[in-house]
């Protein structure tokens, strides 16, 4: 109970398939804001049993305040012709969930290890151009393929559900950001966009393509 917020976000409920090929439905969400343990949690739900897991994702160290947001399922791995090991592939369920924070961080869940991905660290970390501030995430998140077989991960930062928010005007930023097994280390990372100029009511943005060793985009929005 210390890990459930004063609203839990958006559900998704998917197909899920053990390593003994045993096959039930999962309903998935993240814990929302204000819970008394202030942890960014995971839920995850046997439709049919009520038996629930959580995955607790924590940054060291550990900071105060957080809770996690909308979730992305998508499905990454299918059994080897042996079906002695996962592999790279699609069989139609899902292993994999992708959840933001209120304090920037994007997660990476492995729904089949019942565990944090990436060791146990943020895929990404949302900052602005200063470094040092964070941003929130608390809308959606939305996952599709990218380049090369990886998963793109498309979101926005900001936040209207904390005391102080109405009157924040802090610069907020779109981000696509790949997922290529390993943490992206922020915005050097990333390919900047940009905002153009005012031309009767429309805002032209640029279409950069990806530098060399660049795992993603963000483009500042005007504040």
């Amino acid at each position: 109970r210390n890990n459930n917020g004063n609203e839990l976000r958006k559900t998704i409920i998917v197909p899920y398939k053990t390593a003994a090929g045993d096959i039930s439905w999962k309903a998935i969400f993240g814990n929302g804001y204000n819970s008394t343990g202030q942890k960014a949690t995971l839920f995850v739900v046997d439709v049919a049993t009520g038996t629930t897991s959580t995955i607790v994702a924590s940054e060291t160290p550990a900071l105060p305040y957080n809770g996690l947001g909308n979730v992305s399922v998508v499905d990454t791995k299918r059994r080897n012709a042996a079906n002695d090991a996962w592999i790279d592939g699609r069989d139609g369920f899902a292993d994999v969930a992708y959840a933001a924070d209120q304090n920037g961080a994007v997660w990476k869940f492995d729904l089949l290890g019942n565990s944090v991905g990436l060791g146990g660290v943020p895929l990404f970390i949302a900052r602005d151009a200063s470094g040092t501030r964070r941003q929130a995430i608390t809308g959606g998140i939305t996952a599709a393929t990218g380049p090369g077989g990886g998963v793109m991960l498309y979101f926005g930062t900001g936040s209207f559900v904390f005391t102080g928010d109405p009157l924040d005007t802090s610069v907020q930023t779109m981000y696509g950001v790949m997922d290529r097994g390993v943490a992206v280390a922020g915005r050097a990372a990333l390919q900047q966009q940009t905002v153009g100029a005012d031309a009767g009511g429309f805002r032209a943005t640029t279409n950069n393509a990806l530098g060399g060793g660049k795992t993603g985009w963000y483009l500042d929005l005007l504040a």
